[in-house]
């Protein structure tokens, strides 16, 4: 987060006053506060997942490949048309060799045809287009996971964000009341001729509040951009007000196993990886459909026609030809074949390549997941040392803060001295409470590249 790296290197000159007027305990030695009513990152977590509108877009994506699963389970569903028609007519008399047309007389004639096809036997065109949806809802749901890891990581990174902001402005708040307190107690004395405080330690208060004051506003906006950042996330709307239930921000306390285990886990966990891998069982699928088109379909098929007019009179000979007035039907088994051979060996070819594209491509995304794998656990084992090493820094600083502090009171010591102690042990305990927002954020980021649900692998 550069606005917060930002504020580390430029509150030096103005921690001496913080430390003189807020008090000698520190952020990470004061008791936690009690943890007020609000929403908690679990919390956050789950409403984002349930809310957010790129997750819900993704689901649709699951939605889609199910309801083409849904037709191609179908697929040997018999496919039947029904034409029926009704017109006028004038009347049909007489009989096969004696007849006429009557257009004195007229009626209704009506005809109705049902034929279909169910496929018996097709060399693999459904199997292999139910296989291909198969695996294409799993795609999706991959994707959704994605989806979700991502969505999960930039909640964590906005409530930790929100936390360590909320600890900042605290702190500058406090020292800057104390600070214009101070100046008055200065101002107070100057005013009785007091010569303990001159008017340069006026400036100094004076030079030092409008330092603080800049911090102030910067942490505030920090806050802010946070907040506005969670309330996106979990889709509260513009405006809304969000409390956390716990304003300070803690270690997570976990340890990480060897790189090998996260690689291992990662290479069979990680959604795109997942997403992928279906994807190229999925195009195999549809290769093979593609060849299966070069072969007949075996089908049964059969029909029924019926028709009926009530001025056509009914000829009971079955060798006259009667249109007007008939049933008939049938059933059979027949090969239906396509023979349009280049249109087939071009949407083959066109298969073959997409499969070998995706080959290629899993393969790319495997090196390049080792890579993200490799570099989020070398990340997130230096900022776990970082955390150890400046929580040992800061201790040692308030050891030597408080050492030349009572030098100071027994006149052995410089106020020099004392003020360099209290800037250092401030700068190293502010330093101390970014690197545990830098650690947290370095173990959900490793979570994430590894495809892990939780924050560490099982």
């Amino acid at each position: 987060m550069p606005a917060i790296r930002c504020l580390t290197s430029v509150w030096a000159r103005f921690l001496f006053w913080v430390a003189l007027f807020v008090g000698v305990p520190s952020i990470g030695t004061a008791k936690p506060k009690a943890p007020k009513k609000g929403i908690s990152l679990a919390d956050c977590i789950k409403r984002a997942l349930s809310e957010n509108p790129l997750i819900k877009a993704a689901r649709f994506g699951v939605d889609i490949s199910k309801a083409k699963l849904f037709r191609a389970n179908w697929a040997r569903f018999p496919k039947l048309t029904v034409t029926s028609a009704l017109a006028p007519i004038p009347a049909q008399e007489g009989n096969l060799l004696q007849g006429h047309t009557n257009y004195n007389r007229w009626g209704v004639f009506t005809r109705t045809e049902v034929e279909g096809y169910m496929p018996l036997f097709t060399f693999g065109k459904i199997r292999h287009l139910q296989r291909a949806a198969r695996h294409g809802v799993k795609v999706e749901q991959a994707r959704v996971r994605l989806v979700e890891s991502e969505i999960s990581y930039l909640v964590r990174k906005a409530y930790w964000g929100f936390q360590l902001a909320t600890e900042v402005a605290e702190i500058v708040d406090k020292g800057l009341k104390r600070l214009r307190k101070e100046k008055k107690r200065i101002q107070t004395k100057l005013d009785k001729n007091d010569k303990d405080v001159d008017q340069n330690d006026l400036l100094r208060i004076r030079i030092a509040e409008a330092e603080i004051v800049g911090r102030q506003l910067e942490a505030k906006r920090l806050k802010v951009r946070s907040a506005s950042g969670l309330r996106l996330l979990v889709g509260l709307g513009f405006g809304n007000s969000i409390v956390l239930s716990q304003t300070y921000i803690d270690p997570l306390g976990i340890s990480l196993k060897p790189l090998e285990a996260h690689l291992a886990f990662g290479l069979k966990h990680r959604p795109d990886l997942r997403a992928v891998e279906q994807g190229v069982k999925a195009r195999l699928a549809l290769l093979r459909q593609k060849k299966s088109y070069y072969y007949p379909d075996l089908v049964l098929g059969g029909f029924v026609r019926y028709a009926y007019s009530n001025v056509a009179d009914d000829q009971p000979s079955p060798f006259a030809s009667d249109p007007y007035n008939t049933l008939s039907g049938g059933i059979f088994v027949a090969i239906r074949w396509s023979l349009d051979f280049p249109m087939k060996i071009g949407q083959v070819r066109e298969a073959d390549a997409q499969y070998r594209q995706l080959l290629l491509q899993q393969k790319a995304l495997r090196e390049k997941a080792k890579y993200e794998i490799q570099n989020a656990w070398l990340e997130a084992r230096d900022q776990c040392q970082m955390l150890g090493l400046l929580r040992k820094a800061s201790r040692a600083a308030r050891a030597i803060m408080t050492d030349e502090g009572r030098s100071y009171d027994e006149g052995f010591s410089k106020l020099s001295d004392l003020l360099k102690a209290v800037v250092t042990y401030y700068t190293k305990d502010l330093q101390r409470l970014e690197a545990i927002y830098k650690c947290n954020l370095a173990v959900a980021k490793l979570s994430q590249m590894v495809g892990a649900r939780g924050l560490s692998i099982p």
